[in-house]
């Protein structure tokens, strides 16, 4: 998957339209219209996308780097990165008492 795949298929997780992304960030829906005949991002462009969607560069340029993470743990980690902060506190925290009680079964 190409960077503009990535960032459209991001967006669309997101439902986040190109005017509402051109809103929140600055980047013009034209640029988004360049990025589609395969331009790429310049760094400045690609450093606001990535705090914007709270996602790596690796991911958004969808550069594969080897990870010693399993596919499960991988899951897990996409999902996690889709939750607001508060909701990611919530939920380390049922994991926690989650592992807790499994330790205790053992």
């Amino acid at each position: 998957m190409n960077f503009i795949e990535k960032l459209l298929k991001i967006m669309n997780e997101r439902d986040i339209s190109g005017y509402q992304l051109e809103k929140d960030t600055g980047i013009k829906q034209a640029t988004l219209g360049k990025w589609k005949k395969g331009s790429l991002p310049t760094i400045d462009k690609l450093v606001t996308l990535v705090n914007y969607f709270q996602v790596s560069s690796d991911e958004l340029l969808d550069i594969n780097i080897k990870s010693n993470l399993t596919e499960n743990e991988q899951e897990l980690l996409e999902q996690f990165r889709k939750l607001s902060d508060r909701d990611q506190i919530k939920f380390i925290g049922r994991i926690e008492e989650f592992t807790k009680e499994r330790g205790n079964k053992k």
